[in-house]
């Protein structure tokens, strides 16, 4: 293993576990909101694909199995779409008066539609 290798698994490692922790204490300072168990959601699950890249580093990137790319996908779009669902929950907490927004939400949406294909 060469040092090289060895500091992109240390960092994984620790941007998997600051992610996971952070998503711990969104959770238990404020569960009864949507806008925390969003961001939550989406932390945890960056977390969990941090994880599942240092597996990959360990395993080796040319010796693993094909269908192990696939499970990457998984966290980072469950991930992607908790992230956009965050930002939909935290601008309807704005009073939005004279704007027009509704075409901002329709486009969030549309993104969450295009990653969850």
């Amino acid at each position: 293993m060469t040092v090289a290798q060895l500091y992109q698994i240390v960092l994984y490692l620790v941007v998997g576990m600051v992610a996971l922790g952070m998503a711990f204490a969104f959770y238990i300072a404020d569960r009864g909101t949507n806008t925390s168990r969003a961001l939550a959601f989406c932390l945890a699950f960056t977390g969990i694909g941090m994880v599942f890249h240092l597996l990959y580093s360990l395993w080796g990137y040319g010796e693993a199995p094909v269908w192990w790319h696939g499970i990457f996908g998984l966290p980072e779009t469950i991930s992607f779409l908790a992230g956009t669902q965050w930002i939909l929950y935290v601008r309807q907490t704005i009073p939005a008066g004279e704007l027009q927004t509704r075409a901002g939400d329709l486009l969030l949406r549309g993104a969450q539609v295009m990653a969850a294909i």
